[in-house]
Protein backbone atom coordinates (compact mmCIF):
# COMPACT_ATOMS: atom_id res chain seq x y z
CA UNK A 1 0.00 0.00 0.00
CA UNK A 2 2.79 2.39 0.91
CA UNK A 3 4.54 1.52 -2.32
CA UNK A 4 1.41 2.31 -4.31
CA UNK A 5 1.01 5.72 -2.66
CA UNK A 6 4.65 6.53 -3.37
CA UNK A 7 4.20 5.58 -7.02
CA UNK A 8 1.14 7.85 -7.32
CA UNK A 9 3.05 10.74 -5.77
CA UNK A 10 5.92 10.31 -8.24
CA UNK A 11 3.51 10.13 -11.18
CA UNK A 12 1.78 13.31 -10.01
CA UNK A 13 5.11 15.11 -9.83
CA UNK A 14 5.97 13.99 -13.36
CA UNK A 15 2.62 14.83 -14.94
CA UNK A 16 1.76 17.98 -13.00
CA UNK A 17 3.56 20.78 -14.84
CA UNK A 18 3.84 24.24 -13.35
CA UNK A 19 2.52 27.34 -15.01
CA UNK A 20 3.54 30.93 -14.39
CA UNK A 21 1.57 34.13 -14.85
CA UNK A 22 3.90 37.16 -14.64
CA UNK A 23 3.46 39.27 -11.56
CA UNK A 24 2.97 43.00 -11.59
CA UNK A 25 1.00 44.83 -14.26
CA UNK A 26 0.02 41.75 -16.20
CA UNK A 27 -2.18 42.08 -19.29
CA UNK A 28 -3.61 38.58 -18.81
CA UNK A 29 -5.45 36.42 -16.36
CA UNK A 30 -5.42 32.64 -16.38
CA UNK A 31 -7.99 29.94 -15.97
CA UNK A 32 -7.08 26.41 -14.91
CA UNK A 33 -9.73 24.54 -16.89
CA UNK A 34 -10.61 20.83 -16.79
CA UNK A 35 -10.53 18.98 -20.07
CA UNK A 36 -13.69 17.00 -19.43
CA UNK A 37 -15.83 19.80 -17.98
CA UNK A 38 -16.41 23.45 -18.83
CA UNK A 39 -15.33 24.75 -15.49
CA UNK A 40 -12.20 26.25 -14.08
CA UNK A 41 -10.64 28.42 -11.41
CA UNK A 42 -9.44 31.97 -11.94
CA UNK A 43 -5.71 32.53 -11.66
CA UNK A 44 -4.08 35.87 -10.92
CA UNK A 45 -0.35 36.50 -11.58
CA UNK A 46 1.83 33.86 -9.87
CA UNK A 47 3.03 30.22 -10.15
CA UNK A 48 0.53 27.38 -10.37
CA UNK A 49 0.83 23.57 -10.34
CA UNK A 50 -1.89 21.89 -12.37
CA UNK A 51 -2.63 18.25 -13.03
CA UNK A 52 -2.45 16.57 -16.41
CA UNK A 53 -6.27 16.72 -16.64
CA UNK A 54 -6.13 20.57 -16.68
CA UNK A 55 -5.03 23.16 -19.21
CA UNK A 56 -4.13 26.70 -18.32
CA UNK A 57 -6.03 29.18 -20.52
CA UNK A 58 -4.99 32.80 -21.00
CA UNK A 59 -7.52 35.64 -21.27
CA UNK A 60 -6.53 39.26 -22.07
CA UNK A 61 -7.62 41.91 -19.59
CA UNK A 62 -6.65 44.86 -21.79
CA UNK A 63 -8.88 46.60 -24.33
CA UNK A 64 -9.75 44.54 -27.40
CA UNK A 65 -11.20 45.78 -30.68
CA UNK A 66 -14.03 44.55 -32.87
CA UNK A 67 -14.08 46.41 -36.16
CA UNK A 68 -16.77 46.28 -38.82
CA UNK A 69 -14.86 47.72 -41.79
CA UNK A 70 -13.27 46.82 -45.11
CA UNK A 71 -10.04 48.66 -44.39
CA UNK A 72 -6.91 47.05 -42.99
CA UNK A 73 -7.19 46.45 -39.26
CA UNK A 74 -4.58 46.22 -36.55
CA UNK A 75 -2.87 42.98 -35.57
CA UNK A 76 -5.10 40.56 -33.71
CA UNK A 77 -8.35 42.12 -34.98
CA UNK A 78 -10.64 40.08 -37.22
CA UNK A 79 -11.51 41.34 -40.71
CA UNK A 80 -15.31 41.48 -40.61
CA UNK A 81 -16.35 43.84 -43.39
CA UNK A 82 -18.73 46.77 -43.14
CA UNK A 83 -21.88 46.59 -41.04
CA UNK A 84 -24.74 46.24 -43.52
CA UNK A 85 -28.18 47.47 -42.46
CA UNK A 86 -31.13 49.72 -43.34
CA UNK A 87 -32.19 53.02 -41.85
CA UNK A 88 -35.67 54.12 -40.73
CA UNK A 89 -36.68 54.98 -44.31
CA UNK A 90 -35.56 51.60 -45.59
CA UNK A 91 -32.45 52.86 -47.38
CA UNK A 92 -29.64 50.33 -47.48
CA UNK A 93 -26.52 51.54 -45.68
CA UNK A 94 -23.00 50.31 -45.01
CA UNK A 95 -21.36 51.50 -41.79
CA UNK A 96 -17.78 51.50 -40.54
CA UNK A 97 -17.94 50.88 -36.79
CA UNK A 98 -15.22 50.22 -34.23
CA UNK A 99 -15.93 48.78 -30.78
CA UNK A 100 -13.52 48.54 -27.87
CA UNK A 101 -14.37 46.09 -25.10
CA UNK A 102 -12.77 44.56 -22.02
CA UNK A 103 -13.81 41.37 -20.29
CA UNK A 104 -14.37 41.31 -16.54
CA UNK A 105 -11.51 39.18 -15.09
CA UNK A 106 -13.54 38.10 -12.09
CA UNK A 107 -16.16 36.59 -14.42
CA UNK A 108 -13.77 34.42 -16.44
CA UNK A 109 -15.23 31.15 -15.08
CA UNK A 110 -18.70 32.17 -16.33
CA UNK A 111 -17.25 33.22 -19.70
CA UNK A 112 -15.56 29.85 -20.09
CA UNK A 113 -18.64 27.88 -19.06
CA UNK A 114 -20.90 29.77 -21.50
CA UNK A 115 -18.61 30.40 -24.48
CA UNK A 116 -15.24 28.65 -23.85
CA UNK A 117 -12.53 30.52 -25.81
CA UNK A 118 -14.95 31.56 -28.55
CA UNK A 119 -16.35 34.48 -26.58
CA UNK A 120 -15.29 37.12 -29.15
CA UNK A 121 -17.18 35.33 -31.93
CA UNK A 122 -20.28 35.44 -29.73
CA UNK A 123 -19.71 39.15 -29.09
CA UNK A 124 -19.38 39.84 -32.83
CA UNK A 125 -22.57 37.96 -33.70
CA UNK A 126 -24.67 39.62 -31.02
CA UNK A 127 -23.25 43.09 -31.64
CA UNK A 128 -23.93 42.83 -35.36
CA UNK A 129 -27.59 41.97 -34.75
CA UNK A 130 -28.06 44.66 -32.08
CA UNK A 131 -26.43 47.41 -34.16
CA UNK A 132 -28.51 46.48 -37.19
CA UNK A 133 -31.65 46.83 -35.09
CA UNK A 134 -30.70 50.20 -33.65
CA UNK A 135 -29.93 51.66 -37.09
CA UNK A 136 -33.57 50.98 -38.03
CA UNK A 137 -34.59 53.64 -35.48
CA UNK A 138 -33.18 56.73 -37.26
CA UNK A 139 -32.79 58.11 -40.75
CA UNK A 140 -29.24 58.07 -42.00
CA UNK A 141 -28.99 61.86 -42.41
CA UNK A 142 -29.21 62.10 -38.60
CA UNK A 143 -25.76 60.52 -38.48
CA UNK A 144 -24.19 63.85 -39.51
CA UNK A 145 -26.95 66.23 -38.43
CA UNK A 146 -26.99 64.84 -34.87
CA UNK A 147 -23.96 62.55 -34.64
CA UNK A 148 -23.79 62.64 -30.84
CA UNK A 149 -27.29 61.20 -30.42
CA UNK A 150 -26.76 58.47 -33.01
CA UNK A 151 -23.39 57.50 -31.54
CA UNK A 152 -24.88 57.38 -28.02
CA UNK A 153 -27.71 55.06 -29.16
CA UNK A 154 -25.19 52.67 -30.70
CA UNK A 155 -22.89 52.82 -27.67
CA UNK A 156 -25.79 52.16 -25.28
CA UNK A 157 -26.89 49.06 -27.20
CA UNK A 158 -23.27 47.87 -27.22
CA UNK A 159 -23.13 48.17 -23.43
CA UNK A 160 -26.43 46.35 -23.08
CA UNK A 161 -25.24 43.42 -25.22
CA UNK A 162 -21.80 42.99 -23.67
CA UNK A 163 -22.81 43.46 -20.04
CA UNK A 164 -24.85 40.24 -20.03
CA UNK A 165 -21.86 38.55 -21.66
CA UNK A 166 -19.49 39.56 -18.84
CA UNK A 167 -17.69 42.37 -20.69
CA UNK A 168 -17.61 46.17 -20.72
CA UNK A 169 -18.22 48.14 -23.92
CA UNK A 170 -15.55 50.76 -23.36
CA UNK A 171 -16.08 52.76 -26.55
CA UNK A 172 -17.79 52.82 -29.96
CA UNK A 173 -16.99 54.98 -33.00
CA UNK A 174 -19.10 55.41 -36.13
CA UNK A 175 -16.53 56.67 -38.62
CA UNK A 176 -17.84 55.76 -42.07
CA UNK A 177 -21.17 55.73 -43.91
CA UNK A 178 -21.94 54.63 -47.46
CA UNK A 179 -25.29 54.59 -49.26
CA UNK A 180 -26.46 53.26 -52.57
CA UNK A 181 -25.27 55.38 -55.51
CA UNK A 182 -28.64 56.98 -56.31
CA UNK A 183 -29.16 58.02 -52.68
CA UNK A 184 -25.64 59.36 -52.37
CA UNK A 185 -26.05 61.47 -55.53
CA UNK A 186 -29.38 62.81 -54.31
CA UNK A 187 -27.85 63.55 -50.92
CA UNK A 188 -24.93 65.39 -52.54
CA UNK A 189 -27.30 67.55 -54.59
CA UNK A 190 -29.35 68.36 -51.51
CA UNK A 191 -26.31 69.32 -49.48
CA UNK A 192 -24.87 71.42 -52.33
CA UNK A 193 -28.15 73.31 -52.63
CA UNK A 194 -28.34 73.89 -48.88
CA UNK A 195 -24.75 75.08 -48.79
CA UNK A 196 -25.42 77.48 -51.69
CA UNK A 197 -28.40 78.91 -49.76
CA UNK A 198 -26.32 79.29 -46.61
CA UNK A 199 -23.53 80.95 -48.58
CA UNK A 200 -25.96 83.46 -50.15
CA UNK A 201 -27.42 84.23 -46.72
CA UNK A 202 -23.93 84.71 -45.29
CA UNK A 203 -23.04 87.11 -48.12
CA UNK A 204 -26.23 89.10 -47.53
CA UNK A 205 -25.45 89.34 -43.83
CA UNK A 206 -21.89 90.41 -44.61
CA UNK A 207 -23.14 93.15 -46.95
CA UNK A 208 -25.55 94.44 -44.32
CA UNK A 209 -22.83 94.62 -41.68
CA UNK A 210 -20.44 96.29 -44.14
CA UNK A 211 -23.00 99.02 -44.89
CA UNK A 212 -23.63 99.61 -41.19
CA UNK A 213 -19.88 99.77 -40.61
CA UNK A 214 -19.44 102.34 -43.38
CA UNK A 215 -22.16 104.54 -41.85
CA UNK A 216 -20.51 104.34 -38.43
CA UNK A 217 -17.12 105.14 -39.97
CA UNK A 218 -18.53 108.18 -41.82
CA UNK A 219 -20.06 109.46 -38.58
CA UNK A 220 -16.75 108.97 -36.82
CA UNK A 221 -14.83 110.87 -39.52
CA UNK A 222 -17.37 113.71 -39.41
CA UNK A 223 -17.14 113.92 -35.62
CA UNK A 224 -13.36 113.85 -35.81
CA UNK A 225 -13.37 116.77 -38.30
CA UNK A 226 -15.66 118.81 -36.05
CA UNK A 227 -13.49 118.09 -33.03
CA UNK A 228 -10.32 119.07 -34.90
CA UNK A 229 -11.87 122.33 -36.16
CA UNK A 230 -13.13 123.21 -32.69
CA UNK A 231 -9.69 122.44 -31.27
CA UNK A 232 -8.02 124.72 -33.83
CA UNK A 233 -10.47 127.53 -33.10
CA UNK A 234 -9.94 127.12 -29.35
CA UNK A 235 -6.17 127.26 -29.91
CA UNK A 236 -6.38 130.51 -31.89
CA UNK A 237 -8.73 132.06 -29.33
CA UNK A 238 -6.43 131.13 -26.47
CA UNK A 239 -3.42 132.61 -28.31
CA UNK A 240 -5.31 135.87 -29.03
CA UNK A 241 -6.47 136.08 -25.43
CA UNK A 242 -2.89 135.52 -24.25
CA UNK A 243 -1.51 138.28 -26.53
CA UNK A 244 -4.26 140.66 -25.46
CA UNK A 245 -3.64 139.91 -21.79
CA UNK A 246 0.12 140.49 -22.26
CA UNK A 247 -0.38 143.80 -24.00
CA UNK A 248 -2.87 144.90 -21.37
CA UNK A 249 -0.40 144.01 -18.64
CA UNK A 250 2.33 145.94 -20.48
CA UNK A 251 0.21 149.05 -20.81
CA UNK A 252 -0.72 148.83 -17.14
CA UNK A 253 2.94 148.45 -16.18
CA UNK A 254 3.96 151.43 -18.34
CA UNK A 255 1.28 153.56 -16.73
CA UNK A 256 2.31 152.67 -13.17
CA UNK A 257 6.13 153.04 -13.44
CA UNK A 258 6.36 156.82 -13.98
CA UNK A 259 4.03 157.45 -11.08
CA UNK A 260 6.20 155.37 -8.81
CA UNK A 261 9.28 157.07 -10.10
CA UNK A 262 7.77 160.53 -9.53
CA UNK A 263 6.88 159.64 -5.99
CA UNK A 264 10.51 158.70 -5.33
CA UNK A 265 12.14 161.74 -6.84
CA UNK A 266 11.94 161.42 -10.59
CA UNK A 267 13.96 159.28 -13.05
CA UNK A 268 17.32 159.69 -11.45
CA UNK A 269 19.08 157.18 -9.29
CA UNK A 270 18.28 153.56 -8.84
CA UNK A 271 14.58 153.82 -9.78
CA UNK A 272 15.36 155.75 -12.89
CA UNK A 273 17.75 153.09 -14.10
CA UNK A 274 15.15 150.37 -13.44
CA UNK A 275 12.51 152.28 -15.34
CA UNK A 276 14.79 152.82 -18.33
CA UNK A 277 15.71 149.13 -18.44
CA UNK A 278 12.04 148.09 -18.22
CA UNK A 279 10.96 150.49 -20.93
CA UNK A 280 13.79 149.41 -23.21
CA UNK A 281 12.88 145.72 -22.77
CA UNK A 282 9.26 146.18 -23.72
CA UNK A 283 10.07 148.64 -26.40
CA UNK A 284 12.51 146.32 -28.16
CA UNK A 285 9.93 143.54 -28.49
CA UNK A 286 6.80 145.48 -29.40
CA UNK A 287 7.94 148.95 -30.48
CA UNK A 288 6.86 150.48 -27.18
CA UNK A 289 10.18 152.06 -26.27
CA UNK A 290 9.68 155.16 -24.16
Amino acid sequence: MLLLLLLLYVLRGVHSPSHVLPAGESAECGLAAEWLHRRGELGTPGRYFVGFWHEFLHFPTTLNTIEFADEAVEDGVQMLGKLRSRDKDGKQIWLDVSVQYRIYPQELPQIYREMTKLYEDVYISELRGALQRVTNEFTIDQAWKDYATVQKKMHDICKEVLTVRHADCWGLQLWGIRLQVEYENQLIRTQVRKQAEETALARQTQTTYRQKTEVILAEYVANLTVIQQKGQADKQRIERDAVSAARSALVTAQGEVPLGAAQHGGWSGEHGMGCRVLCFFFGGGGGLLV
